[in-house]
């Protein structure tokens, strides 16, 4: 993977370069910073909210200012993200200024990954750099379909970073190795269990999750949701890592008692589970102390507002409290857990914790991110190659060679309508 560290200067200077970014200003003012340090003319874009405009807003101008803020430069904010008149106000940037495209998640060209949007995008730069790790699962125009139409597309360093982290705590995790899985979704869910299996000393079982562990298994699991349609899988994994003595799942559970809750051993059918118990609870805090590399992914409770004290931050507190005292690398990650924490996470500032979102799943599972592989297409040497492509003849009786028939594109040169014999 070509990184913006292994391209020449006399590419980036005073080059106009797109750097798609993750919605956090200080995980991408590094990046920035470095390329306006060598004169470049840049544009970024982030995408916040939902894709597909679902619950996407449009970026607030105090997103613009927190940026020229922490980079001392003046940054443009613009009210769209293609057209007329940002293609008049990215010719228009100067060396060592910025222009902020609109939010990419109002379009749902983007999240289509439509060829067409894509292009558009890659008309704006001579260089786009992908450094947003937390899209990176997604196969959008703005970090895949626009690779393939600029001269030169690399990783940034935040992007490199954040994949290499996960690599090498999925291949060479420090030991004992604890997997803390909750939430829902079994389907998701089933072959991380299955990835994580030969790798880790402890597998803790929390959250959705572990109702339909249990109901597998031939235990009463009240009014719990249950995904029955995969009961039989998870029978076959239990048996497989019941026979490695590596699974672990609650032995008690906090229940819904009028407008309070209660903690039971086991469930009725009539209770409606809200969180693990407190013996299971303790039991998790003991594996966390003697942990030496902790993956957590998914909530282990129901958060409710009439029940404060959640297992999620007990948890949190437990790691707190461990990390402090000796080595531990913890990662936290996916969607519902990170939107849960990130206040209190936020806060901490501990080397040892790292939060990810969805795409620490697809690493996790040894999948292939469609960002990263979309950089891996093409490497610099081939697409400065691409862009030095001269016309050749058309083989064919029904066209003629002239070149008014053809257009030069950024990227390459293509015929658009055949010219007919006279």
């Amino acid at each position: 993977m070509l990184t913006i560290r292994q391209v020449p200067l006399e590419k980036i200077r005073g080059k106009r370069i797109l750097v798609l970014i993750d919605p956090n200003i200080g995980t991408a003012a590094p990046t920035l910073g470095s390329l306006i340090g060598k004169s470049a003319r840049l544009i970024t874009a982030t995408h916040v909210g939902m894709p597909g405009g679902g619950n996407a807003k449009k970026l607030s101008l105090d997103f613009a200012k927190e940026l020229s803020h922490a980079l001392g430069v003046r940054v443009t904010k613009l009210d769209d993200a293609v057209g007329s008149d940002v293609t008049r106000s990215i010719l228009d940037i100067k060396p060592s200024e910025i222009v902020l495209l609109e939010n990419l998640n109002l379009y749902a060209q983007d999240a289509a990954n439509e060829i067409a949007f894509a292009r558009q995008l890659a008309s704006l730069c001579d260089l786009f750099v992908d450094d947003a790790f937390d899209v990176s699962h997604r196969v959008l125009a703005s970090n895949v379909g626009i690779a393939r139409w600029t001269p030169i597309s690399v990783a940034g360093p935040w992007l490199a970073s954040r994949v290499k982290e996960l690599e090498d705590f999925r291949g060479n995790p420090t030991r004992p190795f604890l997997a803390i899985v909750g939430g829902g979704h079994i389907e998701t869910k089933l072959p991380l269990l299955y990835s994580l299996l030969p790798n880790v000393d402890r597998l803790f079982v929390g959250g959705a999750l572990a109702f339909s562990f249990l109901k597998a298994t031939g235990y009463e699991t009240g009014k719990a949701s249950v995904e029955t349609e995969f009961l039989r899988f998870i029978r076959g994994f239990v048996e497989k890592a019941g026979a490695q003595t590596k699974l672990v799942v609650p032995e008690d559970f906090i229940i819904r008692h009028g407008d309070n809750a209660r903690c039971v051993s086991a469930l009725g059918p009539m209770d409606q589970p809200l969180d693990i118990g407190v013996r299971s609870l303790e039991r998790l805090c003991h594996l966390i102390s003697g942990a030496y590399s902790i993956l957590w992914v998914g909530s282990l409770g129901v958060y409710a507002q009439e029940y404060r004290s959640t297992s999620d931050w007990e948890v949190l507190q437990q790691l707190c409290a461990t990390v402090p005292r000796r080595w531990q690398r913890v990662l936290l990650a996916g969607s519902e857990l990170v939107s849960s924490l990130s206040q209190l996470v936020d806060s901490i500032h501990f080397p040892q914790f790292s939060l990810f979102g969805d795409a620490a799943l697809n690493v996790a599972t040894g999948q292939r991110l469609p960002a990263i592989e979309a950089l891996h297409l093409d490497t610099l040497q081939t697409k400065d190659r691409l862009r030095k492509a001269v016309l050749i003849p058309v083989d064919s009786p029904g066209h003629a060679i002239d070149p008014r028939c053809r257009r030069r594109d950024r990227t390459l040169w293509e015929e658009t309508e055949p010219c007919q014999k006279k």
